[in-house]
C-alpha cells in the first residue's frame, strides 16, 4: 500500500474520470424514480456523500491493489455499459469506482477504512431480471399466510385465496395493504443507515440487517391486520385515502424503531469488557474469556501490559479458571449500558411475539376459518324449538 498526495491535474483527471458515468447515471437514476420502493435512493447517495466528507481529511490516499482492481473493473464496465448503451451496468461499474475510492480513504480519527459506506449506493443498484418485483410478491404471499394464521387466532372469520383476504361485504388485497412506504426495501435502508453512521462490526451488521428484513415482514402482518380488524369490528375502511397513507408512516416509524431497538439489543448484549479485577492467587495473569470474548465482538481492547498471557498450565488451575469465570460475569455485568435497556427490552418482546405468531405461519389456519365460515354464513340454521312446535 503506497501513500499518494493527489496533484490538482490527478484530481482533473479523476474529475473527468467520474463524469464520464453521469449521463447513463441520469438515466439510470431517471428510471429508478419510478420505482415506489426505491423513493429513498436520494437519502441514500446524499447520506453517502456526506459521510465520506466528514470522516475524510486532508488530501493524502492509501492505494492498494485491491483498489487499483475495483478502477480497473469499473473501466471495462464502464466501456461495456457505453457500447451497450446499459444505465444499469455503468451502476454496477459505479459501485467499483465507490470500493475503490472509500478503501483509498481512511477515517481521519481512527485511520480505518471506509469501504463499509459502499453498501449505502449499493442500496440504490435494482436487482437484475426484476428480482426485486420478485421478493416483494414472494413476501406479498407470506404476508397474507401469516396475517391469515394472526387473524384466525383471534377469531376473525375470513377467507383466504392468494394475496385476497375477505370479509362479509369487502374483499382486501394485500397489494392494497402492503403497497405504499412500508416497503421491504426502505427498512433495509434504514438498517444500512444505522450500520455506516454507528460503525458497527461486520457481524452485527447482519444480524441488523437480517432483522430489518424480518420486521419488514412483521410491519406488513400488522397492516394487514390492522385494516382488516378495523373494518370488520367497526366498519371502517382505512385502505384507501389519507388513512391509508397515515397507517404506511406508522408502520415504517415502527419499522425504524425496531431496528434500532435490534441495534440497541445487540449493544446490550455484545459489548466489549475491560480485563477488570485480577484474577485468583496470580494476579499477574490476564482473562483470556475476556479476550476471546471481544475479538467475537469485532472489538479490540488494549491488554493490560502489567500483566502476562495465559498458559496452557493455567487452564489446568481449577482455582484460575473459576476466577476467570467469575471476573468475566462481573465484568459483563458492569459494563452494560442501562441506557440501552428500554429498547432492549421492545426488541425481546417484538421479536418474541413476532417469532410465535409467525413460526406457525404453514398450519392450515385458512381451513379452519373456511369451515367456521361456511358453518356461520352458508349453512341454514337449524330449527329452533318453537319452530319444531310450530311444524308438529
Amino acid at each position: 500500500m503506497s501513500l499518494q498526495r493527489i496533484t490538482n491535474k490527478q484530481s482533473l483527471a479523476f474529475l473527468a474520470f467520474v463524469a464520464v458515468h453521469v449521463p447513463l447515471l441520469f438515466a439510470y437514476f431517471r428510471q429508478l424514480l419510478r420505482l415506489e420502493h426505491y423513493q429513498f435512493y436520494p437519502i441514500a447517495l446524499l447520506s453517502f456523500a456526506f459521510l465520506l466528507y466528514q470522516r475524510t481529511g486532508g488530501s493524502v490516499w492509501k492505494w492498494s491493489h485491491f483498489s487499483s482492481a475495483c478502477i480497473a473493473l469499473d473501466l471495462v464496465l464502464l466501456v461495456s455499459s457505453w457500447v451497450l448503451l446499459s444505465p444499469w451496468l455503468c451502476m454496477v461499474a459505479s459501485l467499483f469506482l465507490c470500493m475503490a475510492v472509500c478503501r483509498a480513504r481512511r477515517n481521519e480519527q481512527t485511520q480505518e477504512s471506509l469501504i463499509y459506506l459502499t453498501l449505502l449506493p449499493l442500496m440504490t443498484l435494482r436487482l437484475p431480471l426484476g428480482m426485486d418485483l420478485n421478493a416483494i410478491h414472494a413476501l406479498q404471499r407470506v404476508t397474507t399466510a401469516i396475517a391469515s394464521n394472526v387473524l384466525s387466532f383471534f377469531e376473525f372469520l375470513h377467507l383466504r385465496e392468494g394475496n385476497v383476504i375477505e370479509f362479509p361485504g369487502k374483499t382486501f388485497l394485500v397489494e392494497e395493504a402492503c403497497s405504499g412506504v412500508q416497503s421491504l426495501f426502505a427498512v433495509l435502508f434504514i438498517g444500512t443507515l444505522i450500520v455506516c453512521v454507528s460503525r458497527r462490526p461486520w457481524l452485527r451488521s447482519v444480524v441488523i440487517l437480517a432483522s430489518a428484513f424480518c420486521f419488514a415482514g412483521v410491519m406488513n402482518v400488522a397492516r394487514v391486520c390492522a385494516i382488516s380488524i378495523a373494518w370488520q369490528r367497526y366498519g371502517v375502511d382505512l385502505s384507501t385515502g389519507w388513512q391509508h397513507d397515515a397507517i404506511g408512516y406508522a408502520a415504517l416509524s415502527l419499522a425504524a424503531i425496531l431496528v434500532f431497538s435490534t441495534d440497541a439489543f445487540l449493544g446490550l448484549m455484545f459489548a466489549p469488557i475491560s480485563d477488570g479485577p485480577r484474577v485468583a492467587d496470580d494476579s499477574s495473569v490476564r482473562n483470556p474469556l475476556t479476550a476471546i470474548w471481544n475479538r467475537l465482538c469485532g472489538q479490540h481492547m488494549h491488554p493490560d501490559g502489567s500483566r502476562r498471557s495465559s498458559r496452557l498450565r493455567d487452564w489446568f488451575r481449577p482455582t484460575i479458571v473459576l476466577g476467570w469465570i467469575w471476573g468475566f460475569l462481573q465484568n459483563w455485568v458492569t459494563s452494560r449500558e442501562k441506557k440501552l435497556l428500554p429498547l432492549a427490552v421492545i426488541f425481546l418482546l417484538v421479536g418474541g411475539g413476532a417469532a410465535v405468531f409467525c413460526g406457525n405461519w404453514k398450519q392450515p389456519h385458512s381451513t379452519m376459518s373456511l369451515c367456521l365460515w361456511k358453518k356461520r354464513y352458508l349453512t341454514p340454521p337449524l330449527p329452533t324449538m318453537k319452530m319444531r312446535k310450530a311444524c308438529t
